[in-house]
């Protein structure tokens, strides 16, 4: 089971435009090489489709920016409440 997926790697090469001026103004994105959800996977020899379970604890920017570096996890779940 993975939870949250964390940014997408976009905002490493331009953050201002990934984000737009509003989000951009209240959070600035801190993603080092190697960190990105997929990258993590890659390292320990996983891919995003082997995920049976994705559960998105919230849907603020800085837990699920890194959702589609991931589509393709078996399950994507998130509560109904959040939805």
């Amino acid at each position: 089971m993975v939870n949250d997926t964390g940014w997408h790697t976009d905002v490493r090469t331009d953050m201002k435009k990934y984000l737009g001026p509003v989000l951009y103004s209240i959070n600035k994105a801190l993603l080092p090489e190697g960190e990105a959800i997929h990258e993590q996977l890659k390292a320990l020899g996983y891919k995003s489709s082997d995920i049976d379970y994705l559960l998105l604890s919230h849907l603020d920017c800085d837990h699920v920016s890194g959702l589609k570096l991931v589509a393709d996890a078996k399950n994507i779940l998130v509560s109904e409440k959040e939805l």
